[in-house]
């Protein structure tokens, strides 16, 4: 289903045009990447991260319009956050790079956060794959295309950059949630030191991804007053 000009100049996309240019093109990023470590992730389109994280449906925070997907170890799903989908490439760069990740030593990527996004090795491979947007475009404007989704400078939204950050790799800028208490009704206690979340981080689920987001954006508030 290609993508008309008219909907490159509007505000964003649509769900059902999201879903459409994920079943058009996952099929084929399959077949072309094979299978993740554990068979084929699950595709699901939600409206916010912070409503998903905390089951609250109109939870919103600070990168709930920034945050574009994710793919979730413990489920093996890729969670494609369709409000922030602009266009055609948006959606197919956000496929790429969450499906790299699903490819990748779960383990490894832990130990690799320390390094930091950019100089994350898998993160550079997921930023790498991106570059093959354009094998799986309906569109014929591409150079136009692109020109309207970068703007005039990166933009921080942008998966192609060095300056995006996904919410839980988004530490170090201090931002916090919306709303209070996730971390209680997880199980942090309140004022945990850094070798307390250091062992939470290795928990499953919303404790773990909770821990590591405290963990990292102290770590990054560390750095910056160093």
């Amino acid at each position: 289903m290609a993508i008309k000009l008219k909907d490159i100049l509007s505000e964003g996309l649509s769900k059902n045009k999201v879903q459409s240019i994920v079943d058009r093109i996952f099929p084929q990023i399959v077949q072309d990447r094979g299978k993740g470590k554990q068979g084929i992730p699950k595709i699901n389109l939600h409206h916010d991260i912070y409503a998903r994280l905390s089951g609250i449906d109109d939870m919103t925070g600070e990168d709930s319009d920034t945050t574009k997907a994710q793919w979730v170890y413990e489920d093996n799903t890729i969670y494609i956050y369709y409000t922030n989908m602009k266009n055609e490439e948006d959606v197919i760069r956000s496929v790429l790079h969450e499906f790299e990740h699903t490819h990748q030593d779960h383990e490894q990527y832990i130990r690799y956060r320390e390094k930091g996004y950019d100089n994350n090795p898998h993160e550079i491979e997921a930023r790498a794959a991106e570059k093959n947007w354009k094998k799986y475009s309906s569109m014929n404007e591409i150079d136009y295309h692109s020109k309207l989704s970068r703007g005039h400078k990166p933009d921080h939204y942008q998966l192609g950059t060095s300056e995006f950050k996904p919410f839980d790799e988004n530490f170090a800028d201090g931002k916090k949630p919306g709303r209070k208490g996730i971390s209680k009704r997880v199980g942090i206690p309140k004022g945990a030191t850094l070798t307390q979340l250091a062992k939470l981080a290795k928990s499953k689920g919303e404790k773990g991804r909770m821990a590591r987001w405290q963990l990292n954006m102290r770590r990054g508030k560390k750095k910056k007053k160093s």
